[in-house]
């Protein structure tokens, strides 16, 4: 009979909160800017838990993470309240136990995308409707465009924000190029932005330095990465979307026949230059180490491993080349998680007061107020031109989360696995899975898109 009570003061629980709604370089980091009013509290704990080691995802004894502090306590002052950040390695285990049992674990979480979509997926979060009066989703300078905004939509429902205003918090978007600029010219090449910029950027120019910078008696090798990613740049960088918009039933873009080209393009390649690509994966050691003239990482973090390389001089991003079927400049990609995403468990009993410190702790930081001035601490800080931050700028805003973690993109991994393994062509290979990418497509993608609409002003 507890159990039944228990049972049953848990839905009242959870009825309760869900009618509440309605439906060197580095070191240059300025101070954060008060721009919230002020607000009596009263004294109240507001709890974050999060699955980052360190303080909302910042490495202590560094300037970003001595600011972030500095911030907390102005706005503990300001507001008359107390914040506090714990890590937590099993955290998802922590907010559905603390669901099953109907108690309220914290006030707000800080996840990596791969744990929290787990957690939406069984209904342990709340609503972002619940307090949207305070943050505003459509401020995409602070909280993420609505294309990233995807990744913390599940079911049609949103249920969290990014700290996209935050320093370092750029979109993981895969795969970038980067380039060894001393390898790349002294080879014989232009600069790389000199490409992009008179829109020359080609595939056979890509082809081109691969074979031509590589020097494998010297261990010098042309890119640094694997046969799979290659395959999936190949299809992502000609800025296909998930669902073909053109047909009268949804069905995924891999339907399209530029996706045969491109993949059949991406085996060609791979032939081709077998001995001049690393097959690292994600390491990208021979990149890091000055032993390759390009690789294909995630941005947004390994950038900061190759400011404090000796190894390389000077690097260059550029996007990955689209194919002879779209317009010259075409760029695009995808995400997957890494994205970091401020959020609340449903049993949250003080939504509009954790919204308020969020919407607070969160504000840009001081003379970085908008995406210009950020942009240029990118620009000086981070990159070594304006044009890698254009290209990582074009790229992101083209970008796509692949929904990896509700296995999307598994049919469409084992397209391009089948094929640059060898064991298919791209016909036969899109023929075995497509049937379970447009179901997927069907049953996961578009509800997520169309319920998110309702979200947004436009």
């Amino acid at each position: 009979m507890s159990n039944i009570i228990k049972a049953l003061s848990l839905a009242i629980v959870i009825l309760l909160v869900f009618c509440s709604c309605q439906s060197e370089k580095a070191d240059n980091i300025p101070e954060f800017e008060t721009v919230y009013t002020s607000g009596d509290l009263e004294g109240i704990d507001i709890t974050f838990l999060g699955d980052f080691e360190k303080f909302f995802g910042y490495v202590d004894y560094t300037t970003s993470y001595d600011r972030l502090a500095e911030r907390i306590k102005e706005v503990e002052k300001t507001y008359n309240c107390n914040i506090s950040y714990e890590y937590k390695s099993n955290l998802s285990d922590l907010v559905m136990a603390s669901y099953a049992a109907g108690t309220d674990l914290c006030d707000a979480l800080y996840m990596d995308a791969k744990n929290f979509r787990m957690l939406c997926a069984g209904g342990y979060m709340l609503d972002l409707a619940c307090y949207a009066d305070i943050i505003d989703v459509n401020d995409s300078f602070r909280w993420g465009t609505r294309n990233i905004l995807e990744i913390c939509g599940y079911g049609g429902h949103l249920y969290g924000v990014t700290p996209a205003a935050w320093v370092d918090k750029l979109p993981p978007l895969y795969f970038f190029l980067l380039t060894n600029n001393d390898i790349i010219t002294r080879n014989g090449f232009n600069h790389p932005h000199e490409y992009y910029e008179n829109k020359t950027w080609s595939r056979e120019i890509f082809s081109d330095m691969v074979s031509t910078c590589a020097d494998p008696e010297r261990g010098i090798y042309g890119l640094d990465t694997s046969n799979a990613f290659i395959g999936r740049m190949a299809v992502y960088s000609d800025g296909l979307s998930l669902i073909d918009s053109t047909s009268d039933t949804p069905q995924s873009s891999w339907h399209n026949s530029i996706v045969r080209d491109d993949l059949q393009w991406a085996a060609d390649f791979v032939n081709a230059n077998r001995e001049y690509i690393t097959q690292g994966g994600e390491n990208y050691s021979e990149f890091i180490d000055g032993n390759s003239a390009m690789a294909m990482p995630d941005i947004s973090k390994f950038c900061r491993k190759i400011i404090y390389s000796t190894a390389v001089k000077e690097y260059s991003i550029m996007p990955f080349p689209c194919s002879s079927a779209s317009a010259p400049g075409t760029c695009g990609g995808f995400f997957s998680t890494g994205i970091e995403i401020i959020s609340m468990p449903v049993l949250t009993t003080n939504e509009k007061e954790t919204a308020t410190v969020i919407n607070a702790v969160f504000a840009p930081m001081e003379g970085l107020e908008t995406q210009d001035l950020l942009d240029s601490y990118y620009s000086s800080n981070l990159f070594y031109s304006k044009t890698d931050l254009e290209i990582v700028r074009n790229c992101v805003e083209k970008s796509r989360y692949n929904y990896w973690v509700e296995k999307v993109f598994t049919p469409l991994e084992s397209i391009i696995n089948d094929v640059m393994n060898g064991t298919s062509s791209p016909s036969q290979a899109i023929e075995a899975h497509i049937e379970a990418a447009d179901e997927a497509i069907l049953n996961i993608v578009l509800p997520n898109e169309e319920g998110l609409q309702n979200y947004f002003d436009n």
